[in-house]
């Protein structure tokens, strides 16, 4: 699952179909970055309603996001405490079945490391959803700094990963969204003053064409939203309920989805 901000609204009503559809079905392993790395988080604990609770009863209350804030336009404290609140916890993910990957950018070096069920998960989530200038940055985990795992990691190197870890097929959700002028101008000047390293990946990710090419075969089934009705920062109730019953509606109606994975529609 990667990123997306909001639109991981979109990703959680996926969940909520998949673990109807692939029940009891195990998934052996789900990777993510930032708000798919929040996502992939809920998947390994098991907390698929705790999930949607998450995205329709609270981050529409302009807790989590504000844009009349002072400083900070996210409030990342904010969705790790609910996380704690439903049970979404280190010990909770370490003793499940399902390996998770949480990938986050080195703020030094600009280079890709994923966090597993053996390692802080949760402050690795923190990392992945620490976006530069929304949020503070950057954050510590296992004594090296980190930051939004999107600036470093690619669509692409999800699917690779996963295959590198043992997948025989994969569902790769994209709910990433075209970086507009300003945005780019944005990423550049933050990163004027960074190391080089950090400064170079987020050169890269401010070439990546959109959407990100793929090279892909028939062991991968790969969902892009044609509308997601919200944007990355968007918090309305309305839009964010709309783009969760989309992901589940949508999900649970496709019929290839279901041929790919070898159930009988």
């Amino acid at each position: 699952m990667h990123g997306g901000g909001m639109r991981g609204a979109y990703g959680a009503g996926v969940i909520d179909a998949l673990q109807g559809i692939i029940a009891p079905r195990k998934v052996d392993l789900v990777l993510g970055t930032s708000a798919g790395g929040a996502n992939a988080l809920a998947v390994a604990g098991g907390l698929y309603q705790e999930t949607r609770k998450i995205w329709m009863e609270h981050l529409h209350r302009g807790v989590f996001i504000n844009p009349h804030r002072v400083r900070w336009f996210t409030n990342v404290d904010y969705l790790m405490d609910l996380f704690k609140t439903y049970g979404i916890t280190n010990e909770r993910v370490r003793d499940s079945a399902t390996r998770v990957f949480i990938a986050v950018t080195h703020f030094m070096t600009g280079k890709c490391r994923y966090f597993t069920n053996t390692d802080d998960a949760l402050q690795a989530v923190r990392a992945t959803i620490s976006i530069p200038m929304l949020s503070p940055t950057p954050v510590a985990v296992a004594g090296e700094p980190y930051l939004d795992g999107g600036i470093a990691a690619t669509m692409q190197d999800l699917v690779d990963k996963a295959f590198a870890e043992g997948a025989d097929k994969v569902i790769a959700l994209d709910l990433s969204s075209a970086m507009c002028w300003w945005q780019r101008m944005a990423m550049r000047r933050y990163a004027r003053h960074k190391a080089q390293g950090l400064r170079d990946a987020i050169a890269r990710m401010c070439a990546l064409p959109y959407p990100e090419p793929l090279h892909l075969d028939d062991r991968v089934y790969l969902v892009r939203p044609k509308e997601t009705m919200v944007t990355r920062l968007n918090y309305t109730l309305e839009k964010l309920a709309d783009t969760y019953q989309r992901g589940k509606k949508e999900t649970e109606e496709d019929a290839h989805l279901k041929q790919f994975l070898g159930i009988a529609s």
